[in-house]
């Protein structure tokens, strides 16, 4: 157990220490109706450097200084409450073996342990109250004012909104949103087709009523934005209350779902506008990473188009199953340049190759190929944007056609092991020069 020194330590170590202190001595004036006689005073100053030092301890163990204060939570008080009970018997046991309990009253070390458990807990409470307090309002200068402020209406600046779902995402959202300052947000309330849920409140917002009543109750809150936060509502409940915020006119976005949540794609406080896939709701794909793992792990990767927007994420997929090089291979230097500087940042172990080039100059690419020596090749280099090669259509002929001739033929003069053609969008059945040209690729 390492716990660092620093100067909040020692203060909040003076704070426990009196506090524990004051609790034993309020014991013995508590049970002595507040006259304590001489000889219990003397037993009193005797223990009292021993007791303090045992519960202190006890502290120690527990890990009560290695928290941090302002985010004091459940499992920090569940922490006080065992060290307080703990520290109470250890100090019975030190006090029975010492003096076999002469002189000193039984009762005392019930209401040292009461009065130690309230004042440990009331300390770390009020340290978040003020910090939370501080947070909404930076006019706050002290402790007193902050915890007085808790009697007023908690108001935060920022745009005024409904939350759709008084579930568990709901309820890390709200907290997301009052203990992160860059979360412009005011929540007004909350909305749910949970008949037991309406009335009551989370963290003090109220929950208005059915998500039915949703064009009602922004009338009468002036709600500017609506968030949905029911991450498990299946596509059809979602699209309808899309279409009921649409028809409103009203702001409305959701809240990632779980899966992104874990593949590390956005935060919790990464509330975005609805997508097509919160309205699919798909099941998603379960990956076989293992075997994925085998097929890239410690290989020489060569990914075409790195730069582009399939182009990059792919590059980040491939990274993290940790093939031994990533050869990136781009005509268009800024991005290039961009994916290079973030993929070595984030993926240390992994050797990343930018390589400037035009898969259309089939020298070049077999320059490259010479040089890394790849094993499995991902083709995603490709114009795309149907109007822009409906005006160039021999643009398409020669980029998505040719190129992918010369990577193709590459590929197999150096006897690769895989290659994969990424960019095959629009292929089927196509209508247009750009879906065409990769029919034909």
């Amino acid at each position: 157990m390492k716990v660092r020194l620093t100067r909040n330590l020692f203060f909040i170590l003076g704070l426990d220490i009196i506090i524990v202190g004051l609790a034993f001595y309020f014991g013995h004036l508590i049970r002595f109706d507040f006259n304590i006689p001489s000889w219990a005073l003397d037993n009193f100053l005797s223990l009292v450097v021993y007791c303090t030092l045992i519960k202190i301890i006890c502290f120690f163990i527990f890990d009560l200084y290695r928290g941090m204060w302002r985010y004091t939570g459940l499992n920090d008080l569940m922490n006080v409450g065992k060290a307080s009970i703990v520290s109470s018997v250890c100090v019975i046991l030190f006090v029975l073996y010492t003096t076999g309990f002469h002189g000193v009253p039984r009762s005392v070390f019930i209401i040292d342990w009461c009065l130690t458990l309230i004042l440990v807990i009331g300390l770390r409470v009020a340290a978040r109250i003020y910090f939370e307090q501080v947070g909404l309002n930076r006019n706050l200068t002290s402790l007193t004012t902050a915890i007085f402020s808790v009697f007023r209406k908690k108001k935060k600046p920022g745009t005024l909104i409904l939350i759709i779902g008084a579930g568990n995402c709901g309820e890390k959202l709200i907290r997301e949103i009052y203990n992160n300052m860059s979360v412009k947000y005011n929540v007004c309330g909350f909305l749910d087709d949970d008949p037991k849920k309406i009335g009551r409140k989370i963290h003090g917002i109220p929950v208005l009523g059915e998500i039915s009543l949703l064009d009602q109750l922004i009338d009468s809150t002036g709600a500017k934005e609506v968030i949905m936060a029911i991450p498990s509502a299946p596509p059809q409940r979602m699209r309808e209350i899309v279409n009921a915020c649409k028809k409103i006119g009203i702001r409305h976005k959701t809240v990632p779902n779980m899966g992104e949540l874990i593949n590390g794609k956005v935060t919790v406080n990464s509330i975005r506008n609805v997508e097509y896939r919160d309205l699919l709701r798909r099941k998603p794909v379960i990956l076989d990473k293992e075997k994925i793992g085998g097929y890239l792990g410690n290989k020489t990767v060569l990914v075409t188009g790195g730069g582009g927007s399939i182009g990059q994420g792919l590059c980040r997929q491939i990274c993290r199953y940790s093939p031994q090089k990533l050869v990136i291979v781009e005509i268009a230097e800024s991005p290039l340049y961009e994916i290079d500087l973030q993929l070595k940042k984030e993926f240390k172990t992994v050797e990343i190759v930018p390589v400037l080039a035009d898969i259309r100059d089939k020298e070049e690419l077999c320059k490259i190929f010479k040089n890394s020596q790849p094993e499995i090749i991902f083709h995603a280099a490709a114009y795309k944007h149907v109007p822009m090669l409906e005006a160039h259509p021999w643009k398409a002929i020669d980029n998505n056609i040719m190129g992918t001739k010369n990577i193709v033929e590459v590929t197999d003069e150096f006897n690769c092991e895989k290659f994969v053609f990424v960019s095959t969008d629009k292929a089927v059945n196509p209508t247009n020069i750009m879906g065409t040209s990769k029919r034909i690729a």
